[in-house]
């Protein structure tokens, strides 16, 4: 593994680091064609604004996180993404049920406005069939990912959705 590029937000909340992964043959065995030279670029991003069972102060470092996240998957062509907290349930299910939020509201195509018959507890119940019983750990974090999306859309309202 080597590290191409680490950059640390002005804020120091959030870490961006651009990484290349190669694949070690197994002891023993000659590496296959594929296996020689082939690096696979990992986008890694952390954030230190979130607390275990919590949420972060603001939206802020969490959207910048999800926009880093999203412009990640584009330049790889709708790349494959990891998403993992400490124990990958709170605030994993967190940031997935936002990310997901966003790309069917604020960035898809259509710019779809979120009205007052909006819910994410239909994606939050699929995340906790999918993942875990407590994906988005209770009521503080499935505000905060309301939060998330208002304040997206708060940020873009001169624009619409962006």
């Amino acid at each position: 593994m080597r590290c191409a590029r680490e950059q640390t937000s002005a804020d120091g909340l959030t870490i961006c680091r651009e990484l290349y992964l190669s694949c070690a043959p197994t002891p023993g065995a000659e590496p296959t064609a594929a296996q020689r030279g082939a690096e696979r670029r990992v986008l890694h991003l952390q954030t230190m604004a979130w607390p275990n069972y919590g949420v972060p102060r603001s939206t802020g470092p969490i959207r910048e996180l999800l926009a880093k996240c999203r412009e990640g998957r584009a330049a790889e062509g709708g790349g494959k993404t990891l998403v993992h907290c400490s124990g990958g349930v709170g605030r994993t299910g967190t940031f997935l049920a936002s990310y997901a939020a966003l790309a069917s509201t604020a960035w898809h195509p259509s710019n779809a406005p979120v009205g007052p018959d909006f819910s994410l507890l239909p994606l939050v119940r699929a995340l906790r069939r999918q993942r875990h019983p407590m994906c988005v750990e209770g009521r503080e974090q499935l505000f905060f990912a309301y939060r998330v999306l208002a304040d997206e859309a708060n940020r873009d309202a001169g624009s619409g959705w962006g």
